[in-house]
């Protein structure tokens, strides 16, 4: 057959639901010669499934919550949206414990064929935050004679990458499309490949038991013969990781069923992961929760808080670290409480029996250590379901700042019992990890992270026992004002006069090398191999040129496991 000299960019190739190929163009006058050129997918897909961190996932209310609220659209949580952060900034407590009830609050998904309850939007309006920057062949506009014609964000909105923070992850998920479908143009390597073919992984960081092979054109041809869809899901984070790898194993299940459906080959898929979302990703594979590891060909995290961080922790006492992100999502303990203390998923970002000893420190003003904790390996009995004491987790006066009703026993109890389901969570996922696991992370000492949590004691008052001081004042931003005797009434007293107050405890910066969220001795607890690296935060590690690499590399590496391609 005479290849045509010239190329109806008309032409597209229809993905019918009936599993029929399908190719539509314009007619033209049969004078024109010119052919049409058409797509054709491989038959074997491999979806990659991105799964965000916390936080990351775009949640929406029900109906009856934002009602009660008096909203006028049923948004919980959407940082993309500018809107949003304005109302959500500096929100007091009692509003954000009502607007991210796990009780009352799903994952925000793309509906094309309604509108989603009590927003006043479509679906396309709803999800107005994907942008697409890639070249796929798979994500273009269809032709206005295609039978019900999508565009190209539609196409990415119905793969889920409205659900999730675009503006931190939206530019690794468009590296991954645009690598993995063009891949080789006249023997050459195409779009990001050239900077990783032939590239040693150490050019990226230095490895930990990472893979040392180079990878070759010759295995980018092997890969060429798969597709690649990327797509995202964003999952509750205010629920149980566990639970959430449950939920996404059915969602996962019947993407590959729809796939299976339109005649494509589709029994195995690769996970991407961001912080939180890794335990999500361990869970989904765990046989306890999804049971989905023989349908996983491998897992790649990034900056995973492997065994949990002690951010946590501070946060609950005394907010988020800098403006913006205190300003949104919290900037003191009362309203991180509000809204932590009642989530699942939030208490499983704790350090957990696996992080060891000693990261809670009180110290007196010379830097005298006078107590560390945990001491037994065991910080939900510990510290975190600690009550009477003022260095434990849980503020009681902060649990309930909506004033709506207590449950049976009160909310101190019932938090009690969830952070006993989460010991429960961390023992099931403590050493578990996909056989094939790879990972990115930060390990930085210019990133300073909580690698530890330091309480200092200043003032002039003789300290014995810290475990009888008994609070005055708490600012919630890291500041404990001390009184005496059996109730907090009075400040302590002070013979040499002045104020009174003259017993504080203060939180200490953060000290220890990381990504400022997550420390390297968490992250570095991953199983299987992994790329140490150097210059970005927590939340942007998606934007990092060397992680983008890494992470290419390392789908590249798992996607060439499958014995089928």
């Amino acid at each position: 057959m005479t290849k045509p000299a010239t190329i109806n960019p008309l032409a597209a190739t229809a993905l019918r639901s009936n599993g029929a190929l399908s190719a539509t163009t314009i007619a033209t006058p049969t004078s024109d010669k010119s052919g049409a050129r058409v797509k054709v997918p491989p038959n074997k897909v491999v979806p990659i499934i991105f799964i965000p961190g916390i936080m990351g996932s775009n949640l929406r209310q029900s109906r009856q919550r934002q009602q009660a609220m008096h909203k006028k659209d049923n948004i919980a949580w959407r940082p993309d949206r500018k809107g949003f952060l304005w109302d959500t900034s500096n929100a007091p407590a009692g509003y954000r414990q009502q607007l991210l009830d796990p009780a009352t609050t799903e994952v925000d998904i793309y509906e094309p064929d309604k509108e989603a309850q009590g927003a006043g939007e479509t679906a396309d309006q709803r999800h107005d935050n994907v942008k697409i920057d890639c070249a796929s062949p798979w994500l273009q506009n269809d032709p206005a004679t295609a039978p019900k014609p999508r565009t190209a964000i539609q196409k990415a909105r119905a793969r889920g990458w409205g659900e999730v923070m675009f503006d931190s992850y939206g530019k690794a998920i468009n590296w991954l499309e645009d690598a993995m479908h063009n891949m080789l143009q006249g023997g050459q390597a195409q779009s990001h490949w050239p900077d990783v073919i032939g590239v040693a992984p150490t050019e990226w960081g230095r490895s930990n038991g990472f893979p040392s092979q180079i990878l070759s054109t010759d295995q980018l041809r092997k890969l060429a013969r798969a597709w690649f869809p990327v797509h995202a899901m964003g999952y509750n984070w205010l629920h149980s990781n566990g639970e959430s790898g449950k939920v996404l194993a059915q969602r996962i299940e019947a993407l590959m069923q729809n796939y299976r459906d339109r005649k494509f080959r589709c029994d195995k898929v690769i996970v991407v992961t961001h912080s939180m979302g890794g335990l999500v990703a361990r869970a989904l594979v765990h046989p306890k929760y999804g049971n989905f590891a023989d349908k996983v060909l491998g897992v790649v995290h990034g900056a995973m808080p492997t065994i949990g961080a002690p951010a946590a922790y501070k946060r609950m006492k005394a907010g988020f670290e800098g403006v913006v992100a205190a300003r949104i999502l919290g900037s003191d303990g009362e309203r991180v409480t509000a809204v932590l203390a009642h989530s699942p998923g939030g208490l499983e970002l704790l350090p957990t029996g696996a992080y060891g000893n000693g990261w809670l420190k009180i110290t007196n003003a010379q830097g005298k250590v006078l107590k560390t904790l945990p001491e037994r390996g065991d910080p939900y009995a510990e510290i975190y379901q600690q009550a009477g004491v003022w260095w434990n987790l849980i503020n009681p006066r902060w649990l309930n700042p909506a004033g709506v009703n207590a449950p049976p026993g009160g909310f101190f109890l019932e938090v009690n019992q969830r952070l006993t389901a989460v010991k429960a969570f961390h023992a099931d996922l403590q050493g578990y990890f996909h056989p094939n696991t790879l990972a990115t992370f930060c390990d930085d000492p210019k990133r300073e992270s909580f690698g530890s949590v330091e309480w200092r004691l200043e003032g002039k008052a003789a300290v014995g026992n810290v475990d009888v001081l008994k609070v005055h004042k708490d600012d919630g931003q890291g500041k404990i004002v001390f009184a005496t005797g059996p109730v907090a009434e009075a400040p302590l007293y002070n013979p040499w006069g002045g104020s009174g107050m003259d017993l504080t405890a203060k939180l200490q910066r953060p000290n220890a090398p990381g990504d400022e969220t997550v420390p390297t001795r968490s992250a570095e607890a991953v199983g299987g191999g992994a790329l140490r690296q150097t210059g970005y935060d927590h939340q942007n590690s998606y934007k990092n040129a060397a992680t983008l690499h890494a992470t290419l590399y390392a789908v590249a590496q798992l996607a060439l496991k499958w014995e089928d391609l």
